[in-house]
């Protein structure tokens, strides 16, 4: 007998691997798993060193050497944390804002657009994709939803079409903590940097690494452990 490495309830023996390690089945969360596991990536800390990893500017194969696990292992880490976290911010109405895209590349086909409270500095969402309405408009709509005071954009000729003129104000000089933001992202993630070869390929690995650095203080607030029983 041992206890569940998720839900901390008693298990039942279930047979043996074929390594020949006694397997063992939870009744309540109805998963497998092993007393011990030689693979660094079974340990349920793994999770919680990719993170740490990842916000300090590493990339998927240093984060893979560091942690002695494969760069595959890595990926899919971390679209699981990615896929259990959402925005944490609770704001309340007359709030002002101010929102900017981010390119991380000279290819310009993938933009980082999100939108922060200006005061908090608190991320209300953020979006991956083509500098177009489409993909502004889901943040513009999760920051109206808050009934703003003002909302702050620079120049780009799609905000108008998304933000009532009473509450839009485009402005270069009023959207400096999101740049300073911008800066600090492009400081801490490698596959923000301008001058670089380390580019970002894909636009859902992309989020999900911006993600996880804005969100990373619920990750302290909350165990990996209860996050991913939320996502199954």
């Amino acid at each position: 007998m041992m206890e569940c490495r998720y839900c901390k309830k008693e298990c039942v023996k279930a047979g043996k691997q074929q390594n020949g390690r006694q397997k063992c089945y939870c009744k309540s969360c109805k998963k497998y798993q092993q007393v011990k596991y030689t693979y660094k990536a079974c340990d349920l800390s793994i999770e919680k060193d990719i993170i740490r990893h990842l916000i300090r500017g590493n990339g998927i194969r240093d984060i893979g050497y560091l942690l002695s696990i494969s760069n595959t292992t890595v990926i899919l880490k971390i679209r699981q944390i990615a896929d259990a976290l959402g925005s944490t911010f609770k704001g309340r109405q007359g709030l002002t804002y101010e929102m900017d895209e981010l390119c991380p590349d000279y290819r310009k086909n993938l933009w980082v657009i999100y939108a922060i409270a200006k005061y908090s500095r608190e991320v209300v969402d953020v979006a991956v994709g083509n500098r177009n309405n489409e993909c502004i408009k889901p943040v513009v709509d999760k920051v109206l939803a808050f009934d703003p005071k003002r909302i702050y954009t620079d120049g780009y000729s799609g905000y108008p079409n998304l933000i009532g003129k009473d509450i839009h104000k485009p402005d270069r000089y009023l959207t400096n903590r999101i740049e300073r933001m911008n800066l600090t992202l492009r400081t801490h993630l490698k596959r923000l940097c301008r001058k670089t070869i380390c580019y970002t390929k894909r636009a859902d690995m992309l989020l999900a690494c911006v993600k996880i650095y804005f969100f990373a203080t619920q990750i302290r607030r909350v165990s990996i452990q209860e996050l991913m029983i939320t996502r199954t």
